[in-house]
């Protein structure tokens, strides 16, 4: 995550420490939250899973779909934190940061592929590709009215455009908090 982001978290970290900001516990834990899905997404990015001691195939698919889900979840997770300390210090609602058509894209590739796969509001059915799966790629497939239809995700580029989000509004957050 950009330098930038962990300098505005920590503020807001230490405002909690000098009770600047009286008992928000949502905006505690959600600054916490941010701090901890960061903690993931960075490990997700630069784990090496050639260093890991898997026994076969079936072990390394189930590593992977674990990472996968967690990571998945994590940038969601980040999201719901961030929207809760956009609406505190009033720089954005919620509706205005689940329109952002990168937030959008994130939650639609987690409910699709492991949020909510087989009972989608459109009404397709989805599951991931076995084969199709590795540390930063997978597809997944959505069948829709007898139609099928293949869709590729790279999480490295998920989480980019969310880190990129995710900074504007932080930069938002800390102007607020130079009002202070």
């Amino acid at each position: 995550m950009d330098i930038q982001i962990k300098k505005i978290i920590s503020r807001l970290d230490d405002l909690f420490v000098n009770q600047i900001i009286y008992d928000n516990f949502t905006v505690k834990s959600s600054v916490y939250l941010i701090q901890d899905t960061r903690q993931t997404i960075e490990f997700y990015n630069n784990f090496d899973l050639n260093k890991c001691k898997l026994g076969n195939w079936l072990e390394e698919k189930a590593h992977l779909y674990l990472m996968i889900y967690g990571f998945l979840q994590a940038l969601v997770l980040q999201q719901d934190a961030l929207i809760n300390i956009c609406i505190a210090f009033k720089v954005s609602t919620k509706k205005q940061i689940l329109d952002n058509d990168a937030f959008k894209e994130i939650r639609e590739v987690r409910n699709s592929s492991i949020g909510h796969p087989a009972n989608r509001r459109d009404h397709s059915k989805n599951f991931i590709s076995q084969t199709s799966v590795s540390q930063f790629y997978f597809e997944y497939i959505k069948v829709k009215d007898a139609t099928f239809e293949i869709k590729r995700v790279n999480l490295k580029h998920l989480a980019d455009k969310q880190n990129n989000e995710v900074l504007k509004l932080i930069n938002k957050v800390e102007k607020k908090l130079d009002e202070l």
